[in-house]
């Protein structure tokens, strides 16, 4: 074979190696971002949020953020839901038929307003986006915001539409939510007694003035408030 023509057959072979090289890296799978940690609980019939959070050891509130839930007290047999930071899926048991005895009559001992002013809204009026679900309390930005009751805080931070949010758990299966604050004086975790002040009211989220958002719920379904406050 003459020089030239072997010069000519080598560069080919070289061109042709490096686009196949080139074509093969572009090839390269492309890694998956990791799941979150936790594990997928099925819904059964019967079943609620409040159990469900009850069995796992878990926030309520943590569930609801994890899958997005607008609304706690709808749930579908069949739901899937990401329970974060539990290691095992659990059995759940169904709530039972709603008698006298469960979960047992109000009682107003060991509640207290969360500050004073006027009510601007009352639990159950209809709004743009369902049911009042609280009660609106007038009062000057940066007023102390002080909690209803003793119990520990599940939550505290921003959460759409409440702006800055305070969510304490207390015995009986109640819960209380402070909504649209300025700052907040707690954290998650923390252990609060009945009257010590856990945020300054303001109008973060979906506000139009200086006030407090405030609900009870009873697990999980929010209460009209007035019916335990005295």
């Amino acid at each position: 074979m003459r020089p030239a023509l072997i010069a000519w057959t080598l560069a080919a072979g070289l061109v042709a190696t490096g686009c196949g090289t080139h074509r093969m890296a572009a090839r390269a799978p492309v890694v998956e971002a990791p799941t979150p940690r936790g594990v997928i609980h099925v819904v059964r019939r019967g079943q609620t949020l409040w159990r469900i959070a009850r069995t796992y050891g878990v926030p309520l509130e943590d569930i609801a953020r994890a899958n997005h839930l607008d609304d706690p007290r709808r749930l579908a047999a069949g739901q899937k839901l990401l329970i974060p930071g539990a290691t095992r899926v659990l059995e759940v048991p169904p709530a039972q038929p709603a008698s006298p005895a469960e979960p047992g009559p109000l009682v107003k001992d060991g509640w207290s307003w969360p500050l004073d002013g006027p009510l601007s809204s009352r639990f159950g009026v209809r709004r743009a986006h369902g049911r009042h679900q609280g009660i609106d309390i007038t009062a000057p930005a940066g007023t102390a915001v002080r909690a209803a009751r003793s119990g520990r805080v599940t939550f505290a931070g921003r959460r759409g539409r409440y702006g800055r949010l305070v969510v304490i758990e207390h015995a009986g299966g109640f819960s209380s939510w402070y909504a649209h604050n300025q700052s907040l004086a707690v954290h998650r975790g923390q252990e609060v007694e009945r009257g010590q002040v856990i945020a300054r009211s303001g109008q973060s989220g979906n506000a139009t003035g200086p006030h407090l958002h405030f609900e009870i719920r009873r697990q999980g379904r929010p209460i009209d408030p007035s019916l335990l406050l005295p």
